[in-house]
């Protein structure tokens, strides 16, 4: 049995586990090494990777190199393609949250992308029937995105603390619940469906500030691939929110002051900025569901293989054998 003879930090408690046996544990935390590197598809004598293994970053076959080479592809070290999900070791009520923010996200990203791509060609006036009738549906995708993107944005607590909503997550409140609340205003106003294009750019920057903190975490958590998505993600929501906004901002100028463009600015706001404002907020949405169903994965994995509820399944289970 060869001894780990590079550098590598146990996935619990961060200290080394330099000079530790393949199949022993931390000598800190008493985690087992299996738990912090994918010891099935390493060889016990050489500690070269004996099965195909992707790099989480570029997607290079790290096949027959040494744990603890790097991959000749990009450079990064092959233990960070080794690793395990190391978010199971953290608050268990955090990951809970974060599970089902991602999840209610999810769900209304892929709404969003309809009624984006329905509004993208209805300036062709293609589909405008059919996107009248996904209308009644943006509050609701406003509501589970809101819910969503504020349970992803909530820090992650310290030992004994509560789960608690952070700077980023009071702002992702106030940007997406705000249209929410201009939307009622609009309606007991009546007669300003002008102000649309400020209520259709609530749940995108809303998604983008969410995006931070996944980002932030696939970081922490060496998901090259992950963070890659989410920062396309934010690029594009960025981009198209900005172009939305600074349409609506033209359009509540022209009804609310009776100010009149000029032909070629009129034109370039409406076949222009518009448009791509809402092909850059396709692109965000698409590119960010990706993320988020690979982010739900790992967090369900989490979830379900943290050692509170691991602890809590054994309990289950010898309860059930002592009433049997």
């Amino acid at each position: 049995m060869s001894t780990i003879d590079f550098d590598l930090s146990c996935a619990n408690c961060s200290n080394s586990l330099y000079g530790v046996d393949l199949l022993e544990v931390c000598p800190f935390c008493q985690t087992p090494v299996g738990d912090t590197v994918d010891i099935s598809v390493l060889d016990n004598t050489s500690l070269t990777v004996i099965s195909d293994l992707v790099c989480r970053t570029c997607e290079y076959n790290l096949r027959s190199l040494y744990a603890g080479s790097k991959c000749p592809e990009c450079g990064i070290p092959v233990t960070q393609s080794l690793s395990t999900n190391p978010l199971r070791y953290s608050d268990h009520r955090w990951l809970r949250y974060m599970s089902s923010g991602a999840t209610g996200m999810y769900i209304a990203g892929i709404a969003a992308i309809v009624i984006v791509f329905l509004s993208f060609v209805s300036i062709l006036g293609v589909g405008a029937e059919i996107l009248g009738c996904f209308i009644i549906c943006v509050p609701f995708v406003y509501l589970i995105g809101a819910a969503g993107a504020t349970r992803v944005t909530m820090e992650e607590p310290e030992a004994g603390e509560r789960c608690k909503t952070g700077k980023l997550g009071l702002c992702t409140q106030v940007t997406v619940y705000g249209p929410i609340l201009f939307v009622f205003a609009v309606l007991i106003a009546g007669n300003m469906i002008h102000l649309w294009p400020f209520t259709l750019s609530g749940i995108p920057a809303g998604f983008c500030l969410a995006f931070v903190n996944l980002r932030r975490i696939a970081n922490r958590i060496h998901e090259s691939r992950l963070a890659k998505r989410t920062t396309i993600s934010i690029r594009f929501l960025a981009v198209g929110t900005t172009g939305i906004a600074v349409y609506g901002i033209s359009i509540f100028l022209q009804h609310a002051f009776k100010l009149k463009l000029p032909s070629g600015l009129s034109t370039a706001f409406n076949w222009i900025i518009l448009p791509a404002g809402l092909l850059c907020i396709l692109v965000g949405f698409i590119s960010g569901v990706i993320a988020l169903r690979r982010f739900s994965k790992l967090l369900h994995d989490a979830v379900h293989n943290s050692p509170e509820y691991l602890e809590t399944t054994d309990d289950l289970q010898n309860t059930n054998v002592l009433h049997k």
